[in-house]
């Protein structure tokens, strides 16, 4: 689903293959990446230039994958990442300056920022996938996925107002590539915080939950059972 380069004309000469193959692509940086545990992850210096909370965000994302990855689920590993990285984040940040300071609050506000964005991003993924799935020429499909597109965009800038604030979803042409990352980072966010809340609001036993969940064929719908949620979100992006 994704794959990561050191050397920038590397990424540049894949894409182009990929897109001469007809496909969409996304090319993007990372603030971090994670080895999966096969050598000590670095700290880039441009992660010292955010906030605080956004540092702690990041390592714990990261650190996150090194205790716990599910082969061929890239959407699992992302969005448990996410939900543990802004979690652990708020944790620590209360831990050391208090439940009601101001690290705290402006963390909080970003965490509900994405909340609102992952909404978003599964809404449009659920037109496309109907609109795919539909039996219309690919031309009239592509003609209206550009139209869910730009529904897409002025939702986006109806729900965040402020253009200094706004991301590459609206800056940067949008296809299935770039919809397909948004949503592994972001689909199964309220699973996990449910888990979450089940577990006491315990970040360590929900960890230790998922990671015994890994024993079973379908972690997922172990971790459902174990926890009484009626549902869950099967994450296949």
């Amino acid at each position: 689903p994704f794959i990561g380069f050191f050397i920038k004309s590397e990424a540049v000469k894949a894409e182009a293959e990929l897109k001469a193959q007809g496909l969409d692509t996304y090319l993007r940086p990372v603030p971090a990446f994670s080895s999966l545990g096969w050598f000590a992850d670095p700290i880039y210096s441009q992660l010292l230039e955010g906030s605080e909370g956004r540092l702690v965000d990041v390592v714990i994302h990261e650190m996150t994958h090194t205790t716990l990855h599910l082969p061929n689920s890239s959407a699992f590993n992302e969005s448990f990442a996410v939900f543990v990285g802004n979690q652990g984040a708020l944790n620590f940040l209360a831990s050391v300056y208090g439940p009601q300071s101001a690290q705290v609050k402006a963390l909080s506000r970003r965490i509900l920022r994405r909340k609102r964005f992952s909404k978003l991003v599964a809404t449009l993924y659920d037109r496309l996938d109907r609109l795919y799935k539909s039996d219309l020429p690919r031309a009239q499909k592509l003609a209206r996925r550009q139209e869910h597109f730009t529904w897409a965009k002025r939702r986006y800038k109806e729900l965040f107002p402020d253009p200094k604030r706004w991301g590459r979803f609206v800056r940067r042409p949008l296809n299935n590539a770039v919809l397909l990352s948004y949503g592994r980072y972001n689909t199964g966010l309220r699973f996990h915080y449910l888990v979450y809340r089940a577990m006491g609001r315990n970040l360590s036993r929900t960890v230790a939950l998922y990671k015994f969940a890994t024993n079973f064929g379908d972690p997922i719908a172990y971790v459902a059972r174990r926890t009484g949620l009626r549902w869950f979100i099967k994450q296949e992006m």
